[in-house]
This record gives C-alpha cells, structure tokens and sequence, in this order.
C-alpha cells in the first residue's frame, strides 16, 4: 500500500514538474498570432516562383500520380509536393482555403514538435525545457513560413523530431525504436529538400558518438548502423524509380546540378533574392566584390577558395553571416527598401548575439575546471550547426537557407537571457550587455555594406531617398507616377514615348502615402493610362485617410479617361493615405505581372481651388 502511495505521490510531481506554464501559454498564443498574421500578407501578396512551381508539382502528382514526371521533376524531389497533395485533399475535404489549411497543418506540426523536443527534456531540465520550447515559438521567421508552400516549414519540423529521437536515445541505450524513426525522418526530410543531407551527417556522426558514449558493442553498432542506413534510404526509394524512369539517373535526389550551381554562384555572389512586383527584376543579386581581379574556373568553382585562400575565408566568413542576417524578411520581396528593415534587423541581431552568449554560457557550464565534458545536448547542437555550415558556407546565401541556424539561435537567446538574470555579478550583466549591443552595431554596418553590392537594392535606395527628398507636403498636390510609391501594390514607374510617366496598380489593393497637407474638403482626380478589363476598372474604389471617395468616370481634357470625386475634410497634416481596390486582377498572356488598372497623374486640391494651405 506505502508503495502505490509513493508511486502515486511522484506520478503527481512529475506531472507538476511537466504542466505547461502561463508564460510557455503565452508564447504559444503569440507565435499562432504571428503565423496567422502572415498568412494574412500572403492572401494579400501571392508568392510565386518556387512556392507556386511545388503546387504546380502537386497538381501534377494529384493527377497523374506520385511515379509520373510532374513539374519540375528534374530540380525538386517528390516530397514536399507529395505532401502538398495531402494538404489539398484536406482542403477538398473541409471546403476551405488551400492556403488556411496548408497553414494550420504547418504550424500545428511544427508545435508538435516543438512540445516533443519540451517532453524530452522536462523532467530532468525542466528550465531548459521551457527556455526552448518558448524559444521554438518566439521564432518568427518559422512562423513566417508556415504559410508558405514551401519546404522550409516542414523541414524545420522534421528537424525538431529527429532531434527530439536523439534526445530520447541520449536517455536510453537500447533506444532503437526513437532510431529508426529518427533515421526515417530524417530521411524523409532529404525528400522534403535535398539541402537536408546535412540532416544526414548530424544523424549519423550523433547517433555513432551516443553508441560509443554507451559502450555499445561492435555487433550491436554494426547492426544498429545498417539500420539507420536501411532506414535513412527507405524514403528515397520514389525518387530513385522517378529519376530511373524519367531521367535515366539512379540518383536519390535531383537529376539537375544544383550543387555546382549553387557553387558557382558561391563563389560570384554574397547573397541572392527573388523579386516580385513591383521590384522590376526576379533575380536579386548582391555581387562579391572579392571576386575581382580573380578568375573561377566554372567547372570546379571550389578551387576559387585553394587558390585565393583570403578572398576564400572572407567569402565562406560572409555567407556565415548573411545566412543570419535577414535584411528584406521575405523569400519573395516586394519592396527592397522596407521602412521595418532597420528596427526588424536590431532584434534579429540582438537574438543572434545574445545566442551566441547563450552558447558561450552552455558550453562554459558544461565544463569542469580544466576538463571539457559537453553533454549530449551540447554535442548534438555542435553537430548540426557544424553540418548546417558545411552545406550552406559555400553557397549564396538566400533569406531561408538560415533558417536551421535561427532555429538554434533563439532558443540560445532566451537561455542566454536566463542567466544574464540569474547572475548576482554587475559585471558580467554589463558584458553581456555591451557585447549585444557592440555586435548589433557592427552587424548592421557590415549588413549594410552587404546591401550596398546590389545594384537593384542600391538603384531602390537610391530612389526612396530621391523621392523623399522631391516630395515635400503641399496643396494642391499632383504625383505624377515618376517614382516608386511609398505604399505596397504598385508597380515601378514606366517611361512614355512623350516623356511623361505610368504606373501598373499591381495588387487587389495597393495604397501609398503623400505629402498633402491640405486642410478642409478636397477634390481628387485620378487619369487613367490603361486598364485590364472594364469591370476592374468600374470596380476601383477610392479611400483617403479610410474615408470612402465616390469616383465618376469621365473623358480627361486631354482626351484619356479620368476618375474624378470629392473627398473628404482633410486635417491639413503632411501625409495622408491613399488606398484603392479592384475586383480582381489579371496576368495578361505571356507576362509575369498581376495587373489591373494603370495611372498617369493623381490631383489632389482643395474643392475651392483658390484656396492653397
């Protein structure tokens, strides 16, 4: 009876000990906020390129099956798509948006697996535990594609189950079950995105030195490592018979040299991004100025760093950093030169430094007088962060290719936090504290020299600053579509064969702020250069400030089509807003853009013209 009682007794403390607590309940709430707050930009501002290109491999799949050569076979494996069919037949099912349901499935995954890595570390670091699980959920960029169809969404998830399996065989030596699901996930996670091989090498080298930690036997390592490799491959098996059939290539993944690509760009460009309109150009390049006075042989890109070992170390150093360094946020940028960069970059760079005091703080405490003994936990995280860089050093760097590192990155941020409180010393608070603030300094600074080798990023600036300095709040007030709009929707300027300007409204909804300080009942026309379909353009509605204006159309003096209204009593402050939304959208045949309605000139003026503020 004494020992039901006890057993009872710890049953209980252990689930005190695991009970989530008010602080992990409002991370929780906050990162589904955040998520679903970016699905709302996605609604608003489709992403294409490859987000769309992996629904376009679904469909494919949907139809014609998982062995058929779906779109774009030859670059991407079946994995996502296959699980983009999944998310579709849900949204079938449920009758709900494609996008609604991707993003719940994504986001619900990814909590799971953010509760596993929680559930493994619980009950003996019940700190740590929530520190990560807080940490997982604080990271916004994960939440930022969680809306996304892309792979990154799914292939952070995957990292955090096999992690947790890893954990999980750190506490138990005969854990063979947590490794031939840990080796299925993480070779499923190839399958998602072939840039998880370094998934790959983690498991491997973790899962040998946990048998070595264990004294496990050789017959039994043997045994466990044909396994892990039977295992690993298991979810390759589609993608051989696809490539076998298709491409006549027995290999487990794509058929096409993305790697010598990707090393070739390596080594020319610092970083790269896509564009979406209204930035006029898809490719995104920041140019390696290193590059100069040096010659790369394209068919081995790698000897570049054997033969100019500086110019090699600064480059492989710089890909290490713009792989943290998020200045435009989005896979797919709209606007180069966001007004959110600067504040959004001093907390992603803060998390970063303060991630790597967390880090620094780990491994010192994992340490005993002279005698090093890092803990499983603190192997593992060497491992990927090791495997991660190897992968992506050599690469150019794209906004999600550092996405694995910020997963690590702020967990240590918010342990680093934990002991900066916990400490009694003054000065290592002062420390930790100028170190945060002297790497965010010098972070922005270099990412702004980074910035600087994109001429399309550069030629953006550029013209921010050019049309800040033009625009000066005035009434009446005439914006004649010569510079890119300070708003989102729009298009870039067009020059007409007369001299004069357009430009494309390119969204549902566009809007832009203007320097019109206008006071009392104003008049507005709008002249219309173009337009899509008629019922786009009998469909635009008109908001200044959030108030409606009733728009008329009418012939211009000049001859084109003009909508004209009142508008509402201003309050003579120097910007207002101006927002406008069509029906729908077009893709004329052969283009790339959303088009709707296109503008030559806007007129805002007091309704007694006489009278200027």
């Amino acid at each position: 009876m004494q020992g039901d009682t006890d057993s009872a007794v710890r049953t209980a403390a252990r689930v005190r000990k695991s009970a989530i607590t008010n602080v992990e309940k409002i991370f929780l709430l906050a990162g589904v906020a955040i998520a679903h707050g970016f699905m709302i930009h996605i609604w608003l501002y489709p992403s294409g390129h490859d987000a769309l290109g992996y629904v376009l491999s679904a469909r494919d799949i949907a139809t014609d099956g998982l062995f058929s050569k779906f779109h774009n076979s030859d670059v991407r494996t079946y994995g996502y798509p296959a699980f983009l069919v999944v998310v579709q037949g849900l949204a079938d099912a449920s009758r709900l948006p494609f996008q609604l349901v991707l993003l719940e499935a994504q986001l619900l995954l990814y909590v799971g697996a953010a509760f596993l890595i929680r559930g493994q570390l619980i009950q003996q670091y019940s700190t740590a535990a929530r520190i990560v699980f807080c940490g997982l959920l604080a990271n916004y960029y994960a939440m930022i594609y969680a809306s996304e169809s892309l792979g990154e969404s799914l292939s952070l998830t995957l990292t955090l189950i096999a992690a947790a399996c890893w954990l999980r065989m750190s506490r138990d030596r005969n854990g063979g079950t947590a490794l031939i699901i840990g080796s299925l996930i993480v070779g499923c996670a190839v399958m998602i995105r072939p840039a998880n091989l370094f998934l790959v090498a983690a498991w491997v080298v973790g899962c040998g030195l946990l048998a070595v930690r264990h004294h496990v036997s050789a017959s039994k390592m043997l045994c466990r490592l044909m396994a892990m490799l039977i295992a690993i491959s298991l979810p390759a098996i589609p993608q051989i018979i696809n490539n076998l059939v298709h491409y006549n290539s027995a290999t487990p993944l794509v058929t096409y040299d993305l790697t010598g690509l990707q090393h070739n760009w390596g080594v020319k460009l610092l970083k790269y991004a896509t564009g979406m309109p209204p930035v006029p150009q898809p490719q995104i390049l920041y140019d390696n100025p290193l590059l100069d006075g040096t010659s790369i042989d394209t068919q081995q890109p790698l000897r570049w760093y054997v033969d100019y070992p500086v110019a090699g170390v600064a480059t492989v150093a710089l890909h290490v950093f713009n792989l943290t360094d998020q200045d435009l946020t989005f896979t797919y940028a709209r606007d180069l030169d966001p007004w959110y960069r600067r504040p959004l970059s001093v907390i992603n760079h803060a998390v970063i430094a303060l991630g790597i005091v967390g880090f620094a703080l780990f491994a010192r405490r994992n340490g005993a007088g002279r005698k090093w003994r890092p803990t499983e936990a603190l192997i593992g995280l060497m491992l990927l962060l090791a495997a991660n860089l190897a992968i992506y050093s050599l690469s150019a760097v794209e906004m999600r290719f550092g996405l694995t590192l910020l997963l690590a990155m702020f967990p240590l941020a918010g342990y680093g936090i934990h002991r900066a409180i916990a400490s009694k010393s003054p000065r290592v608070r002062v420390a930790i504290i100028g170190f945060v603030m002297a790497y965010v300094i010098g972070a922005m600074l270099l990412s702004d020299w980074v910035r600087s080798q994109s001429p399309q990023i550069s030629a953006a600036v550029a013209a921010n600053r050019l049309l800040e300095a033009s625009l000066v709040p005035r009434c009446p007030f005439t914006f004649a579509f010569a510079f890119p709009a300070r708003g989102e929707g729009w298009g870039i300027p067009e020059r007409h064969p007369d001299g004069g300007f357009a430009m494309w409204m390119g969204a549902r909804r566009a809007w832009m702020t203007l320097p019109v300080n206008c006071k009392g009942p104003v008049q507005v026309r709008l002249f219309i250069d173009g337009y899509l379909a008629r019922d786009i353009l009998d469909g635009l509605r008109l908001q200044i400030d959030g108030t409606d204006v009733p728009l008329t159309l009418s012939m211009a003096p000049d001859g084109g089509l003009q909508l004209q209204g009142s508008g509402p009593s201003l309050r003579g402050l120097d910007h207002v807003r101006i927002e406008m939304n069509v029906p729908r959208t077009i893709v004329p045949d052969g283009g790339d853009r959303t088009l709707a309605v296109m503008f030559r000139r806007l007129e805002i003026k007091p309704v007694d013209a006489n009278v200027v503020n």
